[in-house]
């Protein structure tokens, strides 16, 4: 499999109140697709935890489609693990299909 051109970026800001998930088009910075828990707070418990985040993800992946991304890269800071909220919205997307690079 030949290796995926990096076109689009995961930004994720995962605060004590909401969940955000943008992809942007590393080119020139343009946020391509956004999704959000404050859109959906009214059918959610909390608006910050795995749920929302999974809800967010699920949200994420219908919009990426819909945009025709196939790829998306997740630029991770050293020594930020890997779990929690994060793999629940990147899990979320390879389970989807989606190319995670």
């Amino acid at each position: 499999m030949a290796a995926l051109k990096r076109l689009h970026e995961l930004k994720l800001l995962l605060s004590n109140r909401y969940v955000k998930a943008e992809i942007v088009r590393i080119a020139d910075g343009k946020v391509v697709v956004s999704a959000s828990s404050r859109e959906i707070k009214d059918s959610l418990t909390s608006t910050s935890d795995m749920v929302a985040a999974q809800r967010v993800g699920e949200m994420l992946v219908t919009r990426a489609k819909e945009a025709d991304i196939a790829a998306v890269h997740y630029f991770k800071p050293i020594g930020k693990p890997f779990h929690g909220k994060l793999a629940c919205i990147v899990n979320h997307w390879r389970d989807q299909g989606l190319a995670y690079n």
